[in-house]
């Protein structure tokens, strides 16, 4: 039998944001507080009323940012106790009061690594920055951590797990921090799978990975792989994932990629008492492909045609870029321009090409 579901709602009037109080807080002032959350008054909503309205699932967020904020500077033991909001006689406005506990500052009372096989522990020892007596910083124990892990990158510990582990001590105020590993196995690339580039071809995006089937698992490749795609700025995201195979010490790469735009067309007007009035034109493509007829896209050539006339002046441009030329990592660059520039008894016409 069918079941039919109404839901009612009642929203009631919107709030918009006034102002965030702290209470509670003496290590930072309420300036230095209010940086940090993401719920805020900008200072120009006090000139201009409208928008800014109260969101009330940014005070999780807002909570836990405070909590790194004092985190970073050694206070474990905060807690934001209560998020108060105070609303005003006609509720068109809210104050969001945050009711802090600082508690006190933690230091570290001992580092150790623990769980690593491949290398001793007095070797991974010497990694760690962070030594007794520090303050406990957050930041300083995740370069720690990354450190480790880059110890392992190149050796092909691609699935290597590396996490922090705090023993505090209430009474004395100080955290001993202990840095599990849990290894795996080393393994190297089997094969790489590219998903997601419905325009951009495959060996446009193979060329720019620093990581190659048959080699050891090197999370440093990855990530620089990552970065170089993210660089050509022709995806809105890309993510490259490790998966596994029937043996252990094999792995393959899944690069998940998110296409964009990557054209551009541009037209416009100018005017001057030099030139009087100039009209623009101009297309670009950062991401052509000159053996596509159809769709001119994908190759990851850049291409620029720009047109300017006016009663005084004609300016034509035409550019193009291969950033592999022959197959290697060879930039050719070819341009053509024309200018015509018209005086009252004459006009001068400038041609030329480039290549570089």
């Amino acid at each position: 039998s069918d079941v039919n579901v109404a839901i009612l709602v009642r929203e009631g009037p919107r709030a918009k944001l006034d102002k965030v109080e702290f209470v509670g807080n003496s290590v930072f002032k309420d300036r230095h507080l209010r940086k940090a959350v993401r719920t805020r008054r900008q200072w120009w909503r006090h000139i201009f009323r409208w928008g800014n309205f109260f969101n009330r699932d940014l005070i999780a967020a807002d909570s836990d940012l405070l909590r790194q904020k004092y985190t970073e500077e050694g206070y474990l033991d905060f807690k934001v106790a209560e998020v108060e909001e105070v609303f005003s006689g006609n509720s068109k406005w809210v104050t969001l009061v945050f009711h802090v506990t600082e508690g006190a500052k933690y230091s570290v009372s001992k580092t150790t690594v623990t769980g690593g096989e491949r290398f001793s522990a007095d070797e991974l020892s010497k990694l760690l920055k962070v030594k007794a007596g520090d303050v406990y910083r957050a930041s300083a124990e995740a370069k720690d951590t990354m450190s480790l892990r880059r110890k392992y990158e190149p050796e092909g510990y691609l699935v290597l797990r590396c996490y922090p582990v705090h023993t505090r001590d209430p009474e004395a105020h100080t955290v001993a921090v202990e840095h599990r590993i849990r290894e795996g196995v080393p393994s190297r690339i089997r094969d790489i799978m590219i998903v997601g580039n419905s325009v951009t071809k495959d060996q446009v995006i193979r060329r720019e990975l620093s990581i190659f089937p048959g080699d050891l698992g090197d999370a440093g490749k990855v990530r620089e792989s990552e970065g170089r795609l993210k660089n050509l700025n022709y995806f809105e995201k890309v993510e490259i994932t490790p998966v596994g195979t029937e043996q252990d010490d094999q792995r393959d790469l899944r690069v998940s990629l998110v296409e964009k735009r990557t054209g551009q067309f541009m037209i416009g007007a100018s005017f001057s008492s030099e030139d009087s009035l100039v009209g623009f034109l101009e297309v670009s493509q950062s991401n052509f492909d000159w053996r596509s007829p159809w769709s001119f896209r994908g190759g990851g050539q850049h291409m620029r045609m720009r047109a300017q006339m006016g009663s005084s002046k004609t300016d034509l441009l035409l550019s193009f870029t291969e950033p592999w030329w022959l197959g290697r990592r060879l930039r050719l660059g070819l341009e053509a321009f024309m200018n015509t520039r018209y005086e009252d008894e004459y006009a001068e016409t400038n041609t030329g090409v480039g290549v570089s």
